[in-house]
């Protein structure tokens, strides 16, 4: 191999390892709002391509070197990280887990383990540097195994951001493994003769890097603009804002110095001679945050009954309360909640306008449906009905739930939220004697809000529902 190819890896392996440790600085400053960035995508791309032209590299050299079985295991990698990129990008843009990504979320880093050990038991002889990256990428797939195990079966790693320092963490750990192999063709390029060749690879690695460059430049300063107003504001879009338009922005404040955001509807041409129902819609993880708008738009009913002929059909207050980033409704172990903000939240509500108590309903989505499910557990004589959806609660409470009227909605390829957790609630409500309905969409996965909006009679059953 000749000294120009060694030149132009190292080349294409700096730009990969300065791309790397800007992705990880970039995710540290903005976490879970990463994908927020409309040029992180564009950044993503460059950076996927990078890595694979970058795996070519490493597969002309251990293959010039004879190492045929790392040859295969990093082809296998190579051809895994392929397909997990397709389907991530998918879920990126979704925000549904599919079973898919699943499989291969689980099985990229056993490929990463078996290329690591393949390539430190090689017969290496003199190339140390080569060994100890093999080595380090046994234990950056160790790592990458444990954490995609752990976060697959932990609702806290998915709820409390911890997931998503754990990922950050792990992205770093790939800078030493590039490192070490930039060393080994440091030392390679010492070793080699300089040939008289055209050096078309050599060439065509050069261009590469250097288009490369100038995009990700680009786009770099792109998502240094955007992390900047993502920092100083709460991003939320001008639909966004639409959609809340219709509720009332309030905050609450307890003795405690505790407080909540929330957004209200209230009926159109409130008659304080008249008792309405309240309605308590919960929004899913998205919806998080300390603006007081986004919530609305993740919280499906709740931009149901704002509609003009539901509001006119149905007149109701609608609380659609927003949960502060890394909380949640309750239900949800390990995370602190703000459960008993909402309780005190209705409990104003009800000293400041004509609210029928026996007609409290309560729904919520996701995040949310933990929520609705925990609520209706804890404060069983509150609620005259609840709509859970793709949420999950404790079935040794369903004794408490048998006098409620739920109607519990999932689908069954739900990968977010495992269709086990509305399974279990309402076969152990029956088990107890209660009589819950319950929907599941055996071709949906996370997303069914449109399924359960045009689901027929669902507002006229809730309505009807008193305690």
């Amino acid at each position: 191999m000749t000294r120009k190819f060694f030149s132009s890896a190292i080349l294409l392996g700096s730009l990969y390892t300065l791309v790397v440790l800007t992705t990880s600085l970039i995710s540290f400053l903005l976490g879970q709002r990463l994908g927020e960035s409309p040029s992180f995508g564009s950044w993503y791309l460059i950076q996927w391509l990078v890595s694979i032209v970058w795996f070519l590299i490493l597969l002309k050299y251990l293959h010039q070197r004879e190492y045929i079985i790392a040859f295969w295991s990093l082809a296998v990698l190579t051809c895994v990280t392929i397909v997990n990129f397709i389907l991530s990008i998918k879920v990126f843009s979704t925000n549904e887990i599919t079973n898919s990504y699943v499989v291969v979320a689980h099985f990229l880093p056993i490929t990463l383990l078996l290329f690591g050990a393949n390539l430190a038991l090689s017969k290496t002889k003199e190339r140390y540097w080569l060994k100890a990256a093999g080595i380090s990428i046994c234990l950056f797939g160790l790592f990458n195994f444990m954490a995609t195990v752990w976060m697959a079966n932990s609702l806290t790693a998915l709820h409390d951001g911890s997931g998503t320092k754990v990922t950050q963490w792990i992205s770093i750990m790939e800078i030493p493994i590039l490192i070490l192999l930039l060393l080994n063709f440091f030392v390679e390029r010492q070793g080699s003769k300089p040939r008289n060749s055209k050096g078309q690879i050599s060439n065509a690695i050069n261009f590469f890097v250097f288009a490369a460059f100038l995009t990700l430049a680009f786009y770099g300063f792109k998502i240094k603009a955007e992390t900047k107003k993502l920092s100083a504001t709460s991003n939320y879009s001008a639909y966004e804002q639409k959609l809340a338009n219709p509720f009332k922005s309030r905050t609450y404040k307890n003795d405690q110095e505790e407080s909540l955001s929330y957004r209200l509807l209230i009926p159109r041409n409130y008659d304080s001679n008249k008792s309405y129902p309240l309605v308590i819609a919960l929004h899913g993880a998205s919806g998080r945050g300390n603006d007081n708008v986004k919530q609305v738009s993740r919280s499906f009913f709740a931009q149901l009954l704002s509609k003009p002929h539901n509001q006119i059909k149905y007149p109701a207050f609608v609380l659609v309360p927003q949960c502060p980033p890394c909380r949640d409704w309750g239900g949800i172990t390990n995370i602190k909640s703000v459960d008993h903000l909402v309780l005190e939240i209705i409990s104003e509500l009800e000293t400041e306008f004509v609210i029928d108590k026996k007609r409290r309903y309560i729904t919520g989505i996701s995040m949310g449906g933990f929520g609705t499910w925990h609520l209706i557990s804890s404060q069983p004589e509150m609620f005259a009905a609840a709509i859970p959806i793709c949420g999950a609660g404790n079935p040794e409470f369903a004794d408490k739930l048998t006098d409620i009227p739920i109607w519990a909605f999932h689908g069954e390829k739900d990968r977010n939220v495992l269709v086990k957790g509305s399974r279990d609630m309402i076969n152990a409500i029956r088990d107890k004697g209660g009589n819950p309905k319950y929907t599941e969409y055996p071709d949906k996965a996370h997303h069914i809000s449109i399924s359960v909006e045009n689901t027929p009679e669902l507002i006229d059953w809730l309505f009807s529902q008193k305690r």
